[in-house]
């Protein structure tokens, strides 16, 4: 693949090598930087190597991408909360932020949630939908196909955020 796309940067594979490496030794997250360090190497690189591929790399391309991939990865870490914990022992969340409200990541994972919990979940999808926000112009700075289908993304970001909101406890999917 690099021999055909010369300008593709060895650092995008070797972060999410990392990243997946990571994956097998690393259950907790301590703070919301440590979570954004994660997507850095698990997320951003795909829609970088995306952006590479079809000849769209301008700085501010990258930027709206890697806000996006943040983003996504950031949903589905929220949508898999539960799953994540039972069949991982595996929580993305900070660690902080979750402690700052009197919770652990045993009682976000209570059948029954308490209004902290609710809190903490609003708090985080606030944000992402602030990253979404911020790469939404993606879609407009790609023509064609391309940006198409990264504005169909950017929709779809919006309507799981939607969707995630509506939601009464993390066992539904």
């Amino acid at each position: 693949l690099m021999q055909q796309h010369p300008l593709l940067d060895p650092s995008l594979f070797l972060d999410l090598l990392g990243a997946f490496k990571q994956d097998g030794l690393k259950n907790r997250y301590q703070n919301k930087t440590e979570v954004l360090d994660y997507c850095r190497r698990s997320a951003n690189p795909v829609g970088r190597l995306l952006l590479y591929l079809t000849g769209y790399s301008t700085e501010s391309q990258l930027k709206a991408s890697d806000a996006l991939c943040t983003a996504l990865q950031l949903i589905n870490f929220l949508n898999d909360i539960q799953s994540d914990f039972v069949e991982r022992e595996r929580c993305y969340m900070p660690l902080e932020a979750l402690e700052a409200l009197g919770l652990s990541v045993e009682t976000l994972c209570l059948e029954k949630p308490f209004n902290a919990v609710q809190a903490f979940i609003q708090t985080q999808l606030n944000e992402i939908e602030s990253l979404v926000t911020e790469g939404s112009s993606l879609g407009a700075q790609c023509p064609g196909r391309f940006g198409f289908y990264s504005e169909m993304v950017i929709q779809s970001a919006y309507r799981m955020i939607h969707k995630l909101r509506l939601r009464k406890t993390i066992h539904q999917r």
